[in-house]
């Protein structure tokens, strides 16, 4: 092997390690969620599907006329956001980053896919 083939060959592993998280469907997990304010008191608990990246939990949808969604786009306490996600025995710990009010659907005319719902994203702590 050449000294530029030594040099390479790692980075074309790390292309293809790249390549394959970006094509690779988000797997979903059932989760209880807990929400909480910035002063870490509780203010909502749900179960929910959990889109989940390299085996760790990144984001969950919820219909916008859920009581979490509602306190997370009206209440001013929803302005730093905690949440902490279980699964079993595993327990992870995020802050949330994004939080996206849009159509569950891309049909204009579907009534489902117009049904809104809140997305939120968050970065494990």
């Amino acid at each position: 092997m050449s000294a530029s083939d030594q040099i390479l060959a790692p980075l074309a592993d790390d292309v293809r390690l790249a390549y394959e998280r970006a094509v690779q469907p988000l797997a979903l997990l059932a989760a209880r969620v807990r929400l909480w304010d910035s002063n870490w008191q509780p203010r909502r608990e749900f179960v929910t599907q959990v889109a989940c990246e390299d085996g760790e939990p990144r984001s969950f949808s919820l219909p916008v006329d859920h009581p979490a969604a509602e306190w997370l786009m009206g209440d001013d306490s929803a302005v730093m956001v905690y949440a902490t996600i279980e699964d079993g025995g595993t327990r992870w710990c995020g802050v949330l980053t994004r939080i996206i009010n849009q159509p569950s659907g891309p049909c204009p005319q579907c009534e489902h896919c117009q049904t809104r719902v809140l997305t939120a994203t968050f970065r494990l702590m």
